[in-house]
């Protein structure tokens, strides 16, 4: 059995690349049980986060990469040749950027809480709708519990916890108590994401 990830993220796609490969909330079910229907195809998660589209696939033998972008493509209703998410990763890779997702390490801001939630919602779902695998239950629960153990043992969980936070944390260090400062804080929200930027790359 093999485990595969696809997806595209803010490091790989822009937010427009990002939606192209979107699935609306009401049609994942239906997203999910068609793939299935591919021969081999054993499980499948479907993981939609503000900076992220990511799927999980579990499989039973060889399955070729064009025809899962094929289905994917097709539900979408995409026009035009060929095209595939940012990156593709196999087996001990897909595990990997899993458990870093789940941790926060693969994030816009380093250390952010959101999206192990999320991760477990679209797991969640995943087991509802009855297409996770075997495969995929033991795969996201053994990332979920080496997520909890990267945020205890490394301090993770006490970098800040979003773009606004890292904003007003630079701020503070600079200005000093800025509290009255009410046009400082209209400007915020733009510097926002540059500031944190530069923050994850030191």
């Amino acid at each position: 059995m093999e485990l595969l990830v696809i997806g595209c993220n803010f490091k790989t796609s822009a937010i427009g690349e990002r939606e192209n490969w979107n699935i609306p909330p009401l049609q994942v079910s239906a997203f999910c049980q068609g793939f299935l229907q591919i021969a081999g195809v054993s499980g499948v998660v479907f993981l939609p986060t503000c900076n992220r589209v990511e799927l999980y696939v579990t499989l039973q033998k060889d399955v070729s990469l064009e025809s899962i972008f094929s289905y994917w493509r097709q539900f979408l209703k995409l026009e035009g040749p060929g095209g595939t998410p940012g990156y593709i990763y196999k087996n001990d890779l897909a595990f990997s950027h899993l458990v870093k997702v789940c941790s926060g390490l693969d994030s816009l801001v380093v250390g952010e809480p959101q999206v192990l939630g999320q991760v477990k919602q679209a797991y969640s779902q995943s087991v509802e709708m009855g297409v996770a695998s075997s495969l995929t239950n033991f795969v996201f629960q053994q990332a979920f519990r080496y997520a909890k153990q990267v945020r205890t043992e490394t301090g993770v969980a006490k970098y800040p916890v979003s773009i606004a936070s890292v904003a007003l944390m630079l701020a503070g260090e600079v200005f000093g108590d800025f509290s009255n400062l009410s046009a400082l804080v209209v400007g915020l929200g733009e510097m926002g994401k540059q500031t944190a930027e530069l923050l994850i790359k030191r």
